[in-house]
């Protein structure tokens, strides 16, 4: 039994742990689900070489190191009042138990997708793909709000990809929600228009990854990863030929309550007045998927929330999409039609078929490839026991050493030599000494006595030990021998 796809292409469990497919990279069968298996392997092994800027290219599993850019510094807003995306809330992925470790987000069954415009920051004039893509942890309790005299301070961090419609760049934007004081050293105040409370922000300190310019219609080939553990945190952006990543400072300590996450591609930054607006055209419509790793395997909880500020202008429906894998993800869908009765009704909850071994070990990866699950080993059959062996006579069967019994004393007729116990030498077509010696040993009209089981076949005729003896004819007319 097999399980086709995680390339190991390393590997996952449409093949191994809700993989997406199989084929080896680049092998040409299906090259664009080659490339999405790809940009999944990498963003799951992200670069572990510390602060930078590193970039990989299909079919390539070597990161590359590249020099970073200056994140734009353009405040990726939080919610102020409504929860909104489009015309209502957003939905958002919640983990069953423990906290989220990584965040994956795609889009899925694009449909009529041609163009989107944008304003970039919240101001000027509308752009051509001017955008973001957003994953956002939860609101949550954070140590970096140690200087705040306000205890509903919360720590919030997003994992950015900004296009601008002529270039585009990933980094990490990290926030302190109303701090409500001087903003520690290194960040950035920001206040909505009309209120009081104080937010501050920074970007990450290596600043960010570059990535070129995406056009609106090559949305299906996105991936944006966000991940943040005890040990850090970095984000990742591929486009289908490449992946672009960084590692951030983990200046809010994610990795302690991060247990909602939220994807979506929303407008290109915001200012005191708000978030902006992707604008798509009329009739797009797609799925977005948010799949989280928290550690278990049951589908995520659909949460009717939202963190950020930027929006769009989808709404939710007209119907769920099917649940596919891979998992643990929530599915929703948008467009600009809408139809669905609430947030959650445009979704499907999707688990993870992780493996478990017959020992009861469970296997908490994602991987591409080809991947034994079980087999069976045929057993060779054992050889057929030999043949008996032929008895010897008993002792008192055989005729004393150097004398014949009383039936080898009786001439033999040709015929009873030739077929007897006792056999003459073979006949031989090419050679003259054994011609020779059928005439000097083997002389069927002489008589002849003898003892034992067979002729020796080797010239001279050589006696056998242990009681056997061979039959051999006299060497002179009218003289037999025993032996």
């Amino acid at each position: 039994m097999r399980h086709h796809c995680l390339w190991a292409r390393i590997a996952t469990l449409g093949c191994v742990a809700g993989a997406m497919s199989c084929g080896g990279p680049g092998d040409g069968s299906n090259e664009a689900q080659d490339r999405a298996d790809w940009t999944q392997a990498m963003q799951l092994t992200q670069p572990e070489n510390g602060k930078g800027c590193y970039t990989a290219e299909f079919p390539s599993t070597a990161w590359r190191e590249v020099p970073c850019v200056p994140a734009p510094n353009i405040p990726m807003v939080p919610r102020s009042s409504a929860f909104v995306v489009g015309n209502t809330d957003d939905v958002s992925a919640q983990a069953p138990s423990g906290t989220i470790s990584q965040t994956i987000g795609r889009f899925e069954n694009i449909s009529n997708v041609t163009s989107e415009t944008g304003l970039v920051g919240n101001s000027g004039t509308p752009v051509n793909d001017a955008y973001s893509l957003q994953v956002n942890t939860n609101f949550m309790t954070s140590t970096a709000c140690a200087g705040s005299p306000n205890t509903a301070c919360q720590g919030w961090e997003q994992f950015v990809f900004l296009n601008n419609g002529s270039s585009g760049s990933a980094f990490i934007q990290y926030w302190l929600i109303k701090f409500n004081a001087t903003c520690p050293a290194g960040w950035n105040q920001f206040q909505f228009t009309g209120q009081t409370d104080i937010y501050c922000f920074r970007n990450d300190s290596a600043g960010a990854v570059a990535v070129p310019n995406q056009v609106i219609t090559n949305i299906g080939n996105w991936t944006l990863s966000g991940t943040a553990t005890s040990t850090g945190d970095s984000v990742s952006m591929g486009t289908g030929t490449a992946v672009f990543a960084t590692n951030g400072d983990n200046s809010v300590n994610a990795a302690a309550g991060w247990i909602a996450a939220e994807f979506n591609v929303f407008g290109a930054g915001g200012s005191s007045a708000g978030g902006g607006q992707a604008n798509f055209n009329a009739g797009a419509s797609l799925n977005t998927r948010t799949q989280i790793l928290y550690g278990g395997n049951a589908a995520p909880t659909c949460l009717a929330q939202g963190f950020t500020g930027e929006t769009n202008n989808l709404n939710f429906g007209p119907s769920a999409p099917v649940a596919s894998s891979p998992g643990p993800a929530i599915v929703f869908q948008e467009s600009t039609a809408g139809g669905a009765t609430s947030n959650c009704a445009a979704s499907s909850a999707v688990g993870d078929p992780h493996l478990q071994t017959f020992a009861g070990l469970l296997y908490d990866f994602q991987a591409f490839g080809d991947f034994v699950l079980a087999e069976t080993e045929v057993a060779t059959p054992p050889p057929p026991p030999p043949p008996p062996r032929r008895p010897r006579r008993p002792p008192e069967a055989r005729a004393p050493l150097g004398h014949a019994s009383p039936a080898e004393q009786r001439p033999r007729s040709r015929s009873s030599f030739r077929h007897g116990r006792c056999r003459a030498p073979p006949r031989s077509r090419t050679s003259r000494s054994t011609r020779r010696s059928r005439r000097e040993w083997a002389t069927p009209r002489l008589p002849f006595a003898c003892r034992g089981d067979w002729w020796s076949m080797a010239s001279p005729p050589r006696w056998r030990t242990a009681g056997r003896s061979c039959c051999r004819t006299a060497r002179s007319p009218g003289q037999a021998t025993a032996s």
